[in-house]
């Protein structure tokens, strides 16, 4: 979400026409659904716990973690529902970039999407990859997927 602030000025619309024009910002991905019939528990180790943790522990409040002290990861199996696929549908991971008087100043003044993702991070902007962690650990689907769309699990 945060890049597109900065595509947009590539595009040569004015930094002072995106301030005001802006009021949210959503980016998406789809990744696969494990199939409810068929997915299994899947073992999990000392060393990703950890990870997991630590993933939990730097996220926003606004990604309500406390909902995920108690989780199960899964792992495709494969039955007839799913045309032993393991997955069945898809499900979406998202991020939301609130705009405001302080997201407007920071565009008028052409900032970097570094400077962007740390006005973000700051609003407690809870990333794509984060969604996708704690979509997993409500069981829709995998790590593999979520690091299919998103890129190498950034655990913190």
């Amino acid at each position: 979400a945060v890049a597109a602030v900065p595509r947009l000025v590539d595009l040569e619309v004015k930094p002072a026409t995106i301030g005001p024009a802006l009021s949210l910002i959503i980016a998406q991905r789809l990744v696969r659904k494990l199939c409810p019939k068929c997915r299994k528990p899947k073992a999990t180790n000392t060393e990703l716990k950890n990870k997991i943790q630590k993933a939990l522990g730097k996220m926003p409040e606004r990604g309500k973690k406390e909902n995920y002290k108690h989780y199960t990861l899964y792992e495709a199996v494969g039955c007839s529902e799913c045309n032993n696929f393991g997955y069945r549908g898809r499900v979406g991971i998202f991020e939301f970039l609130l705009a405001g008087p302080e997201m407007e100043e920071v565009i008028l003044k052409q900032a970097s999407e570094v400077v962007l993702r740390e006005l973000a991070r700051k609003q407690e902007m809870v990333t794509m990859q984060e969604d996708g962690v704690l979509k997993v650990l409500a069981g829709m689907t995998t790590l593999e997927e979520i690091e299919k769309a998103t890129g190498p699990i950034a655990w913190g």
